[in-house]
């Protein structure tokens, strides 16, 4: 998301550079974060897209972005009565910006996040869940990565998995990092240029869902907002969106579509309208490998 809007420098059409939130955000609504599936090896595959602006004069930007690792391993283990789980997220994005039809003025792609992260989730009882993370941001500089610097960051959830609700609370910190100006827009990789500063950040995802046996039917919300000036005179982001969610459980595969739009934007380039598709399903479940066991 960062990258989307730094690319604006590339026409001319603003003066200002912008950054937003590390991790994208709304990319996890549709889901029970807090409570983890069975033990095993998960890939998570999202694909989104969307389209902000035009607004006030500055160009349309189009951002799609592709997640196809993104592995989480629920481990057999415990931690402090946790369930420990890794995460390892590898994201790529195109973005594309323009006057229209015709008339794009940048096309940009490439890797745009790797991300590590650790953490634990406790079942509290009574269908409520509670689970934190905490995550590192590996330097990458392409031409669409919003920092080329570590970057940690920290998630709490709070989940409700009961009486036919998935319910579930999400929020999420970004540290960022100053530095001077003309290297803060992701943009400026495409020039060689370094993206060396970032707003500290913070996003929230909301998710409300309704089971109908192995259907979800709901609604899903997210915001985020920056949290700091990396560097004098910097424009500080802010979003909510709202939209619907459908999903439906194949036993081994499980499959989410949601429909977003901004209520709510400041200094963001317009409002974002999102489309994504999300598929889950397991690489590795120890009860596969002892049912193979077995036969033998």
């Amino acid at each position: 998301m960062a990258a989307a809007l730094g690319a604006l420098s590339l026409c001319g059409a603003t003066s200002t550079s912008y950054a937003l939130s590390t991790a994208q955000p709304g990319i996890s609504t549709g889901f029970i974060t807090a409570a983890l599936p069975p033990v095993g090896l998960y890939n998570i595959v999202d694909v989104n897209w969307g389209a902000r602006g035009p607004y006030n004069g500055d160009p349309e930007v189009d951002l799609g972005v592709a997640v196809p690792v993104h592995l989480l391993w629920v481990a057999p283990y415990e931690l402090l009565n946790g369930r420990l789980f890794l995460v390892d997220e590898n994201i790529w994005a195109q973005i594309g910006v323009g006057h229209g039809f015709g008339a794009t003025a940048a096309n940009l792609r490439g890797l745009g996040l790797t991300k590590l992260g650790v953490g634990l989730s406790w079942d509290l009882g009574a269908g409520f869940h509670f689970a934190l993370e905490e995550s590192v941001f590996v330097p990458i500089n392409t031409e669409v990565s919003p920092c080329d610097y570590w970057e940690f960051s920290q998630k709490l959830m709070l989940g409700y998995t009961a009486n036919n609700w998935l319910l579930n609370a999400e929020l999420v910190y970004g540290a960022g990092q100053n530095g001077p100006m003309q290297n803060v827009a992701p943009a400026n990789a495409a020039f060689g240029q370094p993206a060396t500063a970032g707003a500290a950040w913070a996003n929230l995802n909301l998710t409300a869902l309704r089971q109908f046996g192995k259907w979800e039917v709901g609604a899903v919300g997210f915001g985020s907002t920056d949290l700091s000036s990396p560097y004098a005179g910097y424009a500080r982001q802010s979003q909510f969106a709202l939209g619907g969610a459908v999903g439906y459980d194949f036993d081994k595969v499980k499959i989410v579509a949601k429909v977003t739009r901004d209520v709510y934007q400041s200094n963001e380039g317009g409002y974002d309208t999102r489309y994504w598709g999300e598929v889950v399903f397991a690489l590795w479940k120890p009860e596969a490998t002892s049912a193979v066991s077995a036969k033998y």
